[in-house]
């Protein structure tokens, strides 16, 4: 059989230390027939000299490799260099300081030869410590819920770039002009959402990517509370840019907008602590606006008053963001653990389930909670939005039946 030319697309940014490994990870491939297209983004190191140094080993390989330079842009940015220049069946698109297992291209491409009707495959791989390679934790499928593309969306499974290959037709069918938005994050979730949404997505139930674990890389670079907090604003409009792009109803589109605004709303409050709520203020007010906002539950308080479901960490944070609020007043916990009912929980009193009244009380749900917690309130008569909030049921409840 006729080996098909696979594309593979590397963005560099500084990456001396990684290219050795990378480069040597494509030589020794049982798969030889590669494109390899690497962008220098304007690497300050020795990324060209170890670049071009490879240069002719590729060739006595019978690798294609194809080396372009120029300013910081950003990986976006640097995909958008490589892509119009792909001409492989299959395409890839590699982190510089990762390596995968010398069969990596050979299965996958396998794979999709076999499999016509899919347009993308996913391995599995495992997190190695950045120096001595050591393993972490598997890396791959992760907490599947619904199809990969909903997974992926709202964070049940990641979007590295070594787990995935896809059809080049099929990637090019779904991008504008062969390009991506240039954002400074999320340029992965750019190329695999649109091919992921056609659900033609074939898995590999084998360990084919090493993963590196960096303490100082770019995507954990983000000390300051401010700068946690623009990362998730930025990869929130980069999602309602990918959402607005796709070809999808207007009615599910809107659904989808309104869990990627939950979504961030949850990594939020996930990141709030003590600190932030005596310091900022004015933040925790925003917050508890936006949460009041995508609950909606000024149309359904009434009389009724506020609740929340778990004397626990979670709950607190909830408490705490309501607490400078005028218009709510968290009454107390409920908890179906009788070891916390008739207790204080920072100064508010536990009650048990058997004073779930809907007519006097609305829930709100702070933390993932079983399934079966929900179908007591059912029993209980409380229905989502009307009497309770939990800002993760909609987005779970899309997921797997969206």
């Amino acid at each position: 059989m006729i080996e098909k030319l696979v594309s593979i697309m590397i963005p560099c940014y500084n990456g001396e230390k990684y290219l050795d490994k990378l480069f040597n990870s494509f030589l020794e491939q049982t798969y030889k027939r590669q494109q390899i297209i690497f962008v220098n983004d304007g690497s300050i190191d020795q990324t060209e000299k170890i670049a071009l140094f490879y240069k002719d080993k590729f060739k006595k390989a019978g690798i294609q490799f194809i080396y372009l330079s120029g300013k910081n842009r950003g990986q976006a940015a640097a995909i958008n260099v490589a892509l119009p220049l792909v001409e492989g069946e299959y395409c890839m698109w590699f982190d510089v300081d990762d390596y995968m297992t010398i069969d990596h291209i050979e299965r996958k491409v396998e794979f999709l030869e076999n499999n016509p009707d899919k347009d993308l495959v996913m391995c599995k791989g495992c997190v190695v410590e950045e120096n001595t390679n050591n393993f972490i934790s598997k890396l791959g499928y992760e907490r599947p819920v619904g199809s990969l593309f909903r997974d992926v969306l709202f964070g049940y499974r990641r979007c590295t770039p070594g787990l995935y290959m896809v059809r080049t037709d099929a990637l090019f069918s779904c991008l504008k002009n062969k390009g991506i938005y240039e954002s400074k994050a999320g340029q992965n979730m750019q190329l695999i959402l649109p091919v992921a949404l056609k659900q033609k997505n074939g898995y590999l139930d084998e360990m084919l990517f090493y993963y590196v674990f960096r303490k100082n890389s770019h995507s954990r670079a983000f000390n300051s509370f401010e700068d946690i907090i623009k990362r998730i604003n930025d990869l929130k409009d980069l999602r309602m840019r990918i959402i607005e792009n796709l070809k999808i109803t207007e009615n599910n589109r809107q659904t989808l907008k309104h869990n990627i605004e939950l979504f961030a709303l949850l990594q939020k409050i996930e990141e709030m602590n003590e600190e932030i709520f005596i310091e900022k203020p004015s933040y925790v007010d925003s917050v508890r606006k936006e949460y009041c906002h995508l609950s909606g539950i000024d149309q359904y308080l009434n009389c009724r008053e506020l609740y929340i479901w778990g004397a626990c960490p979670g709950g607190n944070k909830i408490r705490y963001i309501f607490e400078n609020s005028t218009f709510y007043m968290i009454k107390g916990y409920i908890d179906r653990d009788k070891s916390k009912v008739g207790k204080k929980y920072h100064g508010l009193m536990t009650w048990g389930i058997e004073v779930l009244d809907n007519k006097k009380m609305y829930l709100l749900i702070p933390l993932e909670v079983h399934r079966d917690i929900l179908q007591l309130l059912q029993i209980k008569g409380f229905a989502i939005r009307k009497d309770f909030f939990y800002h993760r049921y909609e987005l779970i409840n899309f997921v797997e039946n969206g």
